[in-house]
């Protein structure tokens, strides 16, 4: 984001990001964030947040961030030769009168495809540590060649759809 030109502070919000039973993978998704969104408020003096959450689907199960570097290599050996969605909710809140009211959240989903991957390939990406905090074990970003296809915005694979975000900072505007 910072090379888009946006001026940010990163702050952690520690939630529980367990899934309900009943959720979708898209609810899902927007419920952390705005979770985020609103335990920062509570525990930070802010004008102005961005809150994303970003989670993957594999064959209908949701792929979080991966718990240890094993879980990382099973989350990547399931990926492999497989279509999957990336989906990433993104929540923005403003300060209108320290009262939090203003609240939009919005989300967007794009698709990728990884190759097929050796056994090899995805134990040197393990044991490269990249897999930590992130959604499926992996990062587009992290310089590998495990895309095959991709359609939709590689940014909201990241974490942050830079379209969707000018939106909905827009609508903010318009709010005003």
């Amino acid at each position: 984001m910072e090379d888009a030109g946006y001026d940010l502070v990163h702050i952690s919000s520690r939630i529980d990001e367990s899934k309900k039973n009943d959720e979708t993978p898209k609810a899902y998704a927007m419920r952390l964030a705005e979770e985020k969104s609103k335990k920062i408020t509570q525990d930070f003096a802010v004008d102005f947040i961005l809150t994303a959450d970003t989670v993957v689907v594999c064959e209908e199960e949701v792929l979080g961030k991966p718990a240890s570097a094993d879980d990382a290599f099973l989350m990547m050996r399931k990926l492999s030769g497989r279509m999957h969605e990336v989906i990433t909710a993104l929540s923005l809140r403003r300060a209108d009168d320290k009262t939090f009211q203003t609240l939009i959240t919005r989300s967007e989903i794009s698709e990728v495809e990884f190759r097929t991957l050796s056994e090899k390939e995805i134990s040197e990406y393990v044991q490269s540590g990249l897999w930590k905090e992130k959604a499926g074990g992996y990062g587009i970003q992290d310089d590998h060649n495990f895309v095959k296809t991709l359609h939709g915005n590689k940014s909201n694979v990241v974490g942050v759809s830079l379209p969707l975000l000018e939106e909905m900072l827009a609508e903010f505007e318009a709010k005003k």
